[in-house]
This record gives C-alpha cells, structure tokens and sequence, in this order.
C-alpha cells in the first residue's frame, strides 16, 4: 500500500485519510518531527525528504511548480488543485 505525505497547505486533511485507512503523514511531522503547522517546510526539503529517507512517499500538494520539480526528478507526487479532491483522488490510485 502507497503512502503519502500531505504538503502543509492539506495538514488539516490528515486525520479525515487516517480515518479512511489511507497511509498518510504531513510533511511537517515527517521533515522536522511536529504537528505544529506554523513551521514552514521549504520545497527543497521536501523534495530531498523524498530522495532519501521519504522514497515510500507519495507528495500530496496543490503546489503546481513543486510537483513539476518532483515530477523532473523522478519522485512521486500527486499535484491536486482542491482540497475536497485529495480523498476521493487517492481512493482511484
């Protein structure tokens, strides 16, 4: 089963995917180990979360230009324009 890792503007979606059995953390918790959402995780952390110890992830964002970078080096991510879309998107994958 794919995991995913929601980009901070879907953290407030993570407890409706957990409630779903869908695998999924925020970038925050993963990245620098809070829940505090105030900390902002710049793309270029996240893209090297990927690379390296995050490869099981699968990037939940509605950043275009960050799932471009992601999409160029070869990393998996699911760019997504409306929050109420990120459940019912993961559920066809």
């Amino acid at each position: 089963m794919a995991k995913y890792l929601l980009d901070q503007m879907f953290n407030g979606l993570l407890d409706e995917l957990l409630k779903e059995k869908i695998e999924c953390d925020t970038a925050t918790h993963a990245i620098v180990k809070t829940n505090d959402s105030r900390i902002s995780i710049h793309d270029d952390k996240i893209m090297k979360f990927l690379e390296n110890e995050g490869k099981g992830f699968t990037l939940i964002t509605a950043d275009l230009g960050l799932g471009k970078h992601c999409f160029d080096r070869g990393l998996n991510c699911v760019p997504i324009n409306q929050k109420q879309l990120v459940p019912d998107h993961i559920r066809k994958l």
